[in-house]
């Protein structure tokens, strides 16, 4: 377990990584630094990681955000490798990881801190609506097994959370935080090895590392008085969509169930249903399984090595990962 610390008052760092999202960051970055501003740290700081953007992402905020700290990536070198980079150019050991498309409450970065005076917390997921303030995007993320296959995007939020027990408690577990605003703990983060390129360009590389250190018996958990707006899809630039979006989901699916799943329930209907689709597939030339599915094979010896090396470390089963958020929902009086 980590080193036990006060981080009531913490600075903190804001790990940004940006992909063409020059418009994005004017719209957004000043929300971020009027929340620093109302903490009043001077020790606090933002790091904006350009990956490899083509419409002058650094020169704007070298000119126009000085405070900025602002690192540039030659080539875009995709989601996580770039996310890696904004965290461990960080000084402080609470980082918020933050999409170039989020908006924030002056006040959002108080409720988190006391999280990590437990060392056993990992990371803390953030409260998010779209930028009309009302359309809820995500809370909680509880996982599922079903015909297989996790299903990684339930989201589930609580009511008066400002009153509510668990809330104050700080005992709402999360299957995994959104990168797109979570907080977490430096140290805990490196010695992961932060998120797995295996995940490039984008999706599943979230999921994967909470669950990660979930294994390791290190806990996610969901703060909802931080409240955050994200509009979606910009830290990508311009994102694959439709059929291209799905081939990289599906693959990363299987990248995840390779290297992460280890209950033998669990595998066996991994493995059950997956031959299943893999005959339709075949019988009905559907290549919007077999293609991710060969990619994924053609990664297998390294998913392989990366998992004989997480095994070392694994702490929990991944029942009992799963259990914790359908607890929460329980203590909650949902379903």
């Amino acid at each position: 377990m980590t080193e036990t610390r006060d981080f009531t008052s913490a600075a903190v760092s804001i790990a940004i990584r940006s992909y063409n999202g020059r418009e994005l960051l004017r719209e957004c970055l000043p929300s971020i630094e009027d929340a620093l501003r109302f903490r009043g740290r001077p020790d606090d700081e933002i790091v904006v990681v350009d990956d490899g953007s083509t419409d002058g992402t650094f020169e704007f905020l070298q000119k126009e955000h000085p405070r900025v700290r602002s690192l540039r990536n030659e080539e875009r070198s995709g989601s996580p490798r770039a996310a890696n980079r904004a965290v461990l150019a960080c000084k402080n050991e609470v980082v918020i990881v933050m999409d170039n498309d989020v908006k924030v409450e002056r006040d959002f970065i108080g409720p988190v801190l006391a999280h990590f005076n437990d060392p056993s917390v990992f990371a803390v997921t953030m409260r998010s609506f779209a930028f009309d303030k009302t359309t809820f995007r995500s809370g909680g993320q509880v996982g599922r097994f079903r015909r297989g296959f996790l299903r990684a995007w339930e989201n589930y939020d609580v009511k008066n959370a400002t009153a509510n027990p668990l809330v104050l408690e700080g005992r709402l577990d999360s299957m995994y935080a959104i990168t797109a605003h979570a907080a977490f703990r430096r140290t805990l983060f490196e010695a992961l090895g932060g998120f797995d390129p295996l995940f490039s360009p984008l999706i599943w590389d979230d999921t994967e590392l909470c669950y990660r250190a979930w294994k390791r018996g290190y806990a996610t958990r969901y703060e909802p008085r931080c409240l955050v707006y994200h509009r979606l899809h910009g830290t990508a630039g311009k994102l694959p969509r439709g059929s291209e979006m799905a081939l990289i989901s599906e693959r990363h699916r299987l990248v995840f169930h390779w290297k992460m799943i280890s209950d033998p329930s669990l595998l066996a209907g991994h493995f059950a249903w997956l031959s299943l689709r893999l005959l339709f597939s075949v019988l009905t030339l559907r290549k919007s399984f077999l293609s991710p599915f060969a990619q994924a094979v053609k990664m297998l010896p390294e998913i392989l090595a990366k998992r004989a090396e997480e095994k070392k470390h694994w702490v929990l089963t991944d029942g009992e990962i799963l259990q914790k958020p359908l607890d929460t929902l329980a203590k909650l009086g949902e379903k």
